[in-house]
């Protein structure tokens, strides 16, 4: 046992984090999809992996930008205790049990107040550090993944939004964030991701989102929906040497207008419908990977505040980031 303490102890997103020896050391090299025993061990020991991959990613994302002056605080401690938070589905409140054993094993140096966890999590230079931390965690598995898709999702709250309507009575509507991501399709990684407010158009968001990803992973192809069909989106797609699959809409005339790389694309779409469809239909896993983060961690937000929402939502898929590393590796033995 205490040599498998000290492997887990030893892995580190600082030293190395695009060398996967080490999650090789730790989970075991595990290149191929989890059958039902590895899946089983991975579900039996995922608390314990997870409390140090956890800790080794936080430990290796810069916090300086958060808070700049006041009294010094730990921000790590806190920003694992909301990680914690969510992963556990608990109230801040009755979190100080889970909070005072992983200052015992060491993970944490203090056990914060319930309400110093609300306050840090309704920061909004949180925001980015989060979306570093989602890039940072999909890293491990840039030399597997090569073909992705970006969705969108909404995620509610229990705030419920009163819109008035003069000619009925009042209507009572949840109110919602939205939850954009880039995902790999043999691990079903988010690469890349950003939470808007509710109504937030997606197309615009295709280009940032696979941008991002274009940095640390090698893009042959990516797939959208309808939404995502514009001539900057295919334009962008080619600039990275990817192949964009996203469907057209019955009104598309295919007329090229400056964008050789949309021409090209609709008469694949015209001249090859079967073989441009079956790589749009890699746009489905993304739907498989918000159900499984909502089954999870739950399909609505606790917080009230909008900025403390819209974090929850990122913290809800660094959690299954790291929950997919923990699988994507673990060795049976």
């Amino acid at each position: 046992m205490d040599s498998k303490q000290d492997n887990l102890d030893n892995f580190g997103f600082k030293e190395s984090v695009k060398d996967l020896s080490k999650f090789k050391n730790i989970l075991g090299d595990h290149s191929v999809r989890a059958n039902e025993k590895t899946y089983t061990i991975s579900l039996i020991r995922e608390k314990e992996l997870f409390l140090h991959v956890m800790n080794d990613l936080v430990e290796s994302i810069d916090l300086r930008e958060i808070k700049k002056r006041g009294r010094p605080s730990h921000l790590k401690d806190l920003l694992k205790a909301c990680i914690m938070k969510v992963y556990l589905k608990s109230a801040s409140r009755q979190l100080k049990t889970e909070l005072k054993y992983l200052c015992d094993i060491g993970i944490i140096n203090t056990v914060p107040n319930f309400n110093t966890i609300n306050k840090f999590l309704d920061k909004q230079n949180l925001q980015q550090v989060l979306e570093e931390m989602i890039t940072t965690s999909a890293i491990p598995l840039n030399q597997i993944e090569t073909h992705f898709a970006i969705d969108a999702t909404g995620i509610s709250s229990y705030k419920f939004n009163r819109w008035l309507n003069l000619r009925t009575e009042t209507d009572r509507r949840k109110d919602f964030v939205k939850a954009h991501i880039c995902c790999g399709s043999k691990s079903k990684i988010i690469t890349s991701m950003k939470v808007t407010t509710a109504h937030t158009n997606d197309c615009p968001l295709f280009v940032p989102l696979l941008n991002k990803t274009a940095k640390y992973f090698n893009v042959l192809s990516v797939s959208a929906d309808k939404g995502y069909c514009s001539k900057i989106n295919f334009q962008f797609a080619e600039a990275i040497g990817a192949q964009a699959y996203i469907p057209f809409k019955s009104n598309t005339t295919g007329k090229a207008r400056g964008s050789y790389a949309f021409l090209r694309a609709f008469k694949l779409a015209k001249e090859h419908p079967e073989l441009y469809n079956n790589f749009y239909h890699v746009r489905s896993l993304s739907e498989s990977v918000f159900s499984s983060v909502k089954r999870r961690f739950l399909d609505y937000t606790r917080s009230k505040k909008l900025q403390a929402r819209i974090n929850e939502a990122y913290l809800k898929f660094v959690c299954y980031n790291i929950c997919v590393l923990i699988r994507w590796f673990c060795n049976p033995n």
